[in-house]
């Protein structure tokens, strides 16, 4: 097709869905058939939170290993553990709003994609052997 005859796309729609799809399995209904309620959902926040503070706490010896900072500088250096901190902070605050910030939440998968992202890379990687 010649380049004249395209169409603008309307990618609106399309994020819409998406997002739907993705906040769809947060959203509560008094069915039996509910496998997550809003209390687990909350306390699925809050662990969230408390994995990446306490995680990046416990295995950065409290930012001062610099084994992480020197194996992998870009996601693992100081600024990248401080974000990942903040990051945890934010999962935390929105444990008993998250139904109003369905956008917010599809921004808090982007960021964990990305962070699994450079995990696979990193790990791609690295060899075991000396």
């Amino acid at each position: 097709m010649p380049a004249d005859q395209l169409k603008p796309i309307n990618l609106k729609p399309c994020i819409d869905s998406m997002v739907r799809q993705m906040v769809a399995p947060l959203e509560v209904t008094k069915s039996a058939r509910t496998i997550m309620t809003d209390k687990m959902i909350r306390m699925g926040f809050i662990l969230a939170g408390l994995s990446n503070i306490l995680g990046v706490a416990i295995c950065s010896k409290f930012l001062t290993n610099d084994v992480l900072k020197d194996t992998q500088p870009a996601v693992m250096g100081g600024f990248g553990l401080i974000a990942i901190m903040l990051w945890g902070l934010a999962y935390i605050s929105v444990a008993n709003r998250y139904k109003t910030l369905k956008w917010l939440i599809a921004v808090f998968a982007i960021e964990k994609l990305a962070y699994v992202a450079a995990w696979v890379s990193f790990m791609t990687s690295q060899s075991l052997e000396g």
